[in-house]
């Protein structure tokens, strides 16, 4: 069997839980771990299953997807186009889940903190490796 990243594991699994491919290629790069892409999985998996025992064509399915984008206001104006924004139904949901459990902090507010505080100390001149070109 040929060897497949996790990223197109994950992208395979958001597929069949019924993501449209342009949310699952974006999606994909978030890990599974996170707390609120659980929900979020769900969410899309109820709404999944409603359309196949309704037996909606995938036309059908992809406008309820894209109407619901419309209706929530996930969506960016670009170049007088409308595009759709899976990041900002990422967003949605990990603020739901955040007023949900109000001690959950994001694992990127940290990530963050401590770049700035590299880029504080670079910027100063306060050099972690020697000078010179040891790479």
């Amino acid at each position: 069997m040929r060897y497949r990243p996790l990223r197109y594991k994950r992208y395979r699994m958001l597929r069949y839980t019924g993501f449209l491919e342009f949310e699952a290629k974006e999606l994909s790069k978030v890990p599974l771990k996170v707390p609120y892409m659980k929900s979020l999985i769900k969410d899309r998996q109820k709404l999944f299953e409603r359309a196949t025992r309704r037996g909606w064509s995938y036309g059908k399915y992809s406008m309820s997807v894209k109407s619901k984008y419309n209706w929530e206001g996930w969506v960016k104006r670009v170049g007088g186009r409308i595009k759709y924004d899976p990041w900002a139904m990422l967003r949605s949901f990990e603020d739901s889940y955040k007023d949900k459990n109000p001690d959950y902090v994001s694992p990127w507010q940290p990530r963050q903190r401590r770049f700035r505080g590299f880029m504080d100390r670079f910027e100063r001149g306060d050099r972690k490796y020697p000078k010179g070109r040891y790479y």
